[in-house]
C-alpha cells in the first residue's frame, strides 16, 4: 500500500500507474478465497483512501466488490496452477476492469468525463499497465518449489 502511494508516481507512464494493491488483492483471492479477499480489499482500500486524497471510501468499496466477485472463482485444488500461469494475469485484468468500471459509474458522475475518455485515458491504460506489472509476481511464484 505504501509502495503504491510512494512509488506509484515514479513509475507512472502517461499518467497511468500500476495498481499494486489490486495485484496483491488478486493474490489473496487466489490463495485464501472470497471472505479473506473481501476483508483484505476493504481494509487496504480504506488505508489507501486515507493515504491518498481521493474520494473517501472509493477504494474500499471497489476493492471489496472485486474481492467478492473474483472470490467466486476460488478453487482450493488449483491454487498453485492459477498463481503460476496465465490465469493469474487474467484475474488481474478482469479485476482491474471491474475496479475501473466501479470507479467510473460511482465516482465520476457529475464531473463531465464521458466513458470513452475515461476508458482510454485512465481505465484502459491502468488495466494494461497493471496486467503487465503482474507478470513479475507470477514469475516469482513460478520460481518457488511446489513442496
Amino acid at each position: 500500500m505504501i509502495l503504491q502511494v510512494v512509488v506509484g508516481n515514479f513509475v507512472s507512464i502517461v499518467g497511468a500507474t500500476p495498481d499494486l494493491v489490486l495485484i496483491y488483492l488478486i493474490w489473496v483471492v487466489l490463495r485464501r478465497g472470497q471472505l479473506h479477499a473481501e476483508l483484505v480489499g476493504f481494509v487496504l482500500g480504506l488505508f489507501l483512501d486515507v493515504l491518498s486524497s481521493g474520494t473517501p471510501g472509493a477504494h474500499a468499496l471497489s476493492y471489496t466488490i472485486v474481492g467478492f466477485l473474483l472470490g467466486y472463482f476460488f478453487n482450493e485444488d488449483q491454487i498453485e496452477q492459477r498463481l503460476r500461469n496465465w490465469p493469474f494475469l487474467l484475474f488481474v485484468f478482469v479485476g482491474s476492469v471491474v475496479n475501473n468500471l466501479i470507479y467510473y459509474f460511482l465516482f465520476t458522475q457529475g464531473t463531465g468525463i464521458n466513458f470513452i475518455d475515461y476508458a482510454t485515458m485512465r481505465g484502459g491504460l491502468v488495466t494494461i499497465y497493471t496486467t503487465i506489472v503482474a507478470v513479475v509476481p507470477m514469475f516469482y511464484q513460478t520460481r518457488r518449489p511446489l513442496y
